[in-house]
C-alpha cells in the first residue's frame, strides 16, 4: 500500500493546495507535447505554401494539354469539365495530405536547420502523394481514352 496523500487529519483547503500544485503524473508531458510555438506554425504554413505552389505548377503544366486529350476522346463538354476539376481537387487534396501528415513539434530554443529540414521532409511526403495521384489519375484517364476511341470507331 502507498502513502496516502491527503491524511485525514488535513483540511479540505490543504489539500486543494496539494492537488494544485501536484498536477497528475503526465499532465505536464500532455501541455509540453502539444504546446505550439510561433516558429512551429509559421513552418508549416510555408510547407503549405509551397506545396500549393507544387500543385499549382504541376495544373498550369498539364491542364491544357488535358483538356484538349480529353475534348477529343469524349466528345462532351461536361464529362471533360468533370475530369478537369476532378483532377484539380484530387491535385489539392494530394498536397494538402501531404502537408498535414507532416507534424512541426520543436522548441522555440531549437537551430533553424531544424524547421528546414523538417519542411525539406515535408515536401517529400507532399511529392509523394502528388505523384501517386498523377500516376492514378493518368492510368484511369488512358483507360477511359481508350475505351471512348474504340467506341467511336464503331
Amino acid at each position: 500500500m502507498g502513502i496516502n496523500p491527503w491524511p485525514i487529519h488535513q483540511s479540505r483547503s490543504d489539500r486543494r493546495r496539494f492537488r494544485a500544485s501536484h498536477p497528475p503524473a503526465g499532465f505536464q508531458d500532455h501541455k509540453r507535447r502539444f504546446s505550439m510555438n510561433y516558429y512551429n506554425l509559421l513552418a508549416f504554413l510555408i510547407l503549405l505554401l509551397i506545396s500549393l505552389g507544387l500543385t499549382v505548377g504541376i495544373w498550369a503544366a498539364i491542364a491544357r494539354n488535358l483538356r484538349g486529350l480529353l475534348d477529343q476522346a469524349m466528345k462532351l463538354p461536361d464529362g471533360t469539365t468533370f475530369y478537369l476539376r476532378t483532377f484539380l481537387i484530387g491535385l489539392l487534396l494530394a498536397a494538402a495530405a501531404g502537408a498535414l501528415g507532416t507534424e512541426f513539434s520543436f522548441k522555440p530554443t531549437d537551430p533553424f536547420m531544424e524547421y528546414v529540414w523538417r519542411i525539406g521532409s515535408g515536401l517529400q511526403n507532399v511529392c509523394q502523394y502528388l505523384f501517386i495521384f498523377v500516376l492514378v489519375y493518368i492510368l484511369l484517364i488512358t483507360v477511359l481514352v481508350a475505351v471512348l476511341r474504340k467506341k467511336h470507331e464503331q
